[in-house]
């Protein structure tokens, strides 16, 4: 984080043209093209284009194998044969891969506001779904469930609107919470096995 700032900073001071938006995030590979000779600024691109290659192929293959494992077999179809399994992968593959390539051909569009809008959406979905199900015992399946579908939906719909100029993530966390606790009390209590568990593991964490 020290050496982005570091980055930042520094092109802020050299570049005598501000670069603002999406160009902004082009501020190291513009800085390596003035100082360094063309041999230094081919390896440099040569390492950015490698680190890419390598963070989208390892997340290509882990998108593939939890749409075709844990979404289409676990809940679609739990006797799917490993043909197709596969299928299903190449598959989201594709998908993937024409979303990322549909939101990457934007010119406005910038890394950073990218990574914030998923990491919103990550957040309110699973954030406090994992610290519920952590330190609330009366927490059931179906809130589960209800606070991953309000979670994500708050997020769409408050990044389309911009209400109050409010990180998505803070009402998505907040709706999320709400929808745990509202389901969770109005669906039955966990079974006897369950809060055992739940209760063993909370002794061992402290």
């Amino acid at each position: 984080l020290s050496f982005a700032i570091a980055i930042g900073v520094v092109g802020k001071a050299y570049l005598s043209t501000p670069l603002e938006n999406a160009n902004a995030e082009r501020v190291f590979i513009l800085m390596a093209e003035s100082l360094s000779a063309p041999f230094i600024t081919g390896i440099i691109w040569s390492a950015i284009l490698a680190a890419i290659m390598s963070t989208s192929s390892s997340q290509l293959l882990v998108t593939s194998s939890a749409v075709s494992r844990d979404l289409f077999q676990a809940f679609l179809k739990k006797d799917a044969s490993e043909k197709t399994l596969i299928r299903v992968s190449r598959l989201s593959v594709l998908l993937v891969s024409a979303i990322a390539v549909y939101l990457g051909s934007d010119p406005n569009s910038y890394i950073f506001s990218i990574v914030s809008y998923a990491w919103a959406g990550f957040g309110a979905c699973f954030g406090a779904t994992v610290l519920l199900s952590l330190y609330w015992k009366r927490m059931t399946l179906k809130g589960a469930y209800a606070g991953v579908i309000v979670g994500g939906l708050t997020v769409l719909i408050w990044k389309h609107f911009e209400w109050f100029g409010l990180y998505e993530l803070v009402p998505g966390f907040f709706f999320s919470v709400v929808a745990i606790i509202i389901v969770s009390l109005m669906d039955k209590k966990p079974s006897a096995t369950i809060l055992k568990t739940f209760e063993k593991a909370m002794a061992l964490s402290k």
